[in-house]
């Protein structure tokens, strides 16, 4: 079987162009397989709109074939309630999508179905129904379900430790649903995304587990848009740290507030792009610490206006708690150099020769993570060679997570289960359900 001659479904809960997150991961999966080969799709009904609209008038390469899943109305509500809810709503969305592929599978005769998003390793995929009638699965990449580091629970507020409890209850409770274990030993291929998915992964027995990271950089449009505007920089601008993403406790943006007010830069400005909840007590934070002359927040702005504002930085500051990409691999790619926290998937994207990595682990207080980031500011504030060699290792890591270049990785992941069904191969059934020793955090 020929590399583009194989019938693909992805199953991509969110799945939408010109967004971030989620959304524009799986949007980044369909583009770049159609541009060899038709892919069809199975993606909530709240994606409709924005992606007819970009199919109809903007896509470019093979069709992409789309079928839009819903619960019924009276379910609906639960789709945008609080994070347990919306889980719950999440799963039993499996279940619709299910017998949704079930029906276009009899029409269209699928060779592999691939699970995109949403990238939680800890609960069942729609993939999983597809395996009787002989379709490859690929699980992932799928990561999610971390908890703080000890110290940063302690401090985090009384509605985020009650969230963080509410995670590792869901999680203790799905790790052990049947469902969740037909979908992993079903599996011809897991990707874990992070080292702490595929420890837990490989205790259900399957042993087609490997690590690979979802970064992906935006479309060439965004990367276009992103190298014009780090290149059209002004030489009279002042200094600039940039953060990017919503502003919940989690980003870590006090974090990276404080530490730009003790590394004490003159002619250097701290800018937040996008907003979220936490903006009225940053804000605050920033008068408390004498520094909101040099502290722009602003506000929310299209994902491509997002990567543009973020390529103007001397250099990108990630200091997210949860797993999240964000923007650093488009605007590395322009050659901006990023600070993030060594741990989950921006430690996978940064390299220490492409930006520094910040020590973050059960023994790290936040005051540690301040005083580090500090220094870092500081040091490439002062030396402009260094973080201009930082920024051309930027550039060169970022060529890793162009579209294209994950693309063929993917389709490698394609061909080598494809090859492996048409021989026969199997996955053992008869391993526990987790083995003993198994992570508790």
């Amino acid at each position: 079987m020929s590399s583009t001659s194989y019938k693909l479904l992805l199953l991509s809960f969110y799945c939408e162009p010109g967004r971030g997150s989620e959304w524009g991961l799986g949007w980044s999966y369909a583009q770049e397989f159609s541009q060899t080969q038709p892919v069809w799709v199975l993606a909530h009904e709240c994606c409709r709109v924005g992606l007819d609209k970009y199919l109809s008038e903007k896509h470019t390469g093979n069709p992409v074939h789309v079928t839009y899943v819903k619960l019924p109305r009276w379910l609906e509500w639960m789709h945008g309630s609080y994070y347990p809810v919306f889980n719950c709503y999440y799963y039993l969305w499996q279940f619709a999508a299910a017998r949704a592929a079930v029906r276009l599978h009899k029409q269209v005769k699928f060779d592999l179905v691939q699970h995109v998003s949403l990238c939680r390793w800890w609960m069942p995929s729609a993939g999983a129904a597809l395996k009787k009638y002989g379709v490859g699965f690929i699980f992932g990449p799928v990561a999610g379900g971390e908890i703080l580091p000890a110290k940063f629970r302690e401090r985090s507020p009384k509605f985020s430790k009650l969230a963080d409890g509410m995670r590792f209850i869901g999680r203790t409770i799905f790790r052990r649903d049947p469902f969740l274990v037909r979908t992993i030993r079903k599996a011809d291929l897991i990707l874990a995304a992070i080292p702490a998915a595929e420890r837990w992964l490989r205790r259900y027995g399957n042993p087609n587990v490997e690590m690979i990271t979802p970064a992906t950089c935006s479309n060439v449009e965004t990367l276009a848009a992103a190298q014009a505007a780090h290149d059209g920089r002004s030489k009279n601008r002042p200094f600039t740290f940039m953060s990017c993403g919503g502003l919940s406790y989690f980003r870590g943006v006090d974090l990276a507030l404080k530490a730009f007010a003790k590394a004490n830069l003159p002619n250097a400005q701290y800018v937040h792009v996008c907003d979220g909840p936490q903006r009225i007590a940053l804000e605050q934070l920033s008068r408390d610490l004498g520094i909101e002359d040099r502290v722009i927040f602003t506000g929310d702005m299209p994902h491509i206006e997002c990567v543009k504002r973020v390529a103007t930085a001397d250099a990108v500051v990630h200091t997210v708690l949860r797993d999240s990409e964000g923007v650093l691999p488009d605007v590395m790619h322009a050659g901006v150099p990023a600070i993030t926290v060594n741990h989950l998937t921006p430690a996978l994207i940064v390299s220490s020769e492409s930006g520094h990595l910040l020590r973050i682990d059960d023994n790290t207080s936040p005051q540690d993570v301040i005083d580090e980031l500090a220094g870092v500011m500081k040091q490439w504030y002062e030396d402009p060679q260094l973080l201009a060699a930082k920024g051309r290792a930027a550039a060169e890591r970022g060529k890793m997570f162009e579209p294209a270049t994950r693309g063929a990785a993917y389709r490698a992941y394609h061909t080598r289960v494809l090859s492996r069904l048409h021989e026969g191969a199997t996955v053992p059934r008869n391993t526990p359900i987790l083995a003993a020793g198994a992570p508790t955090k």
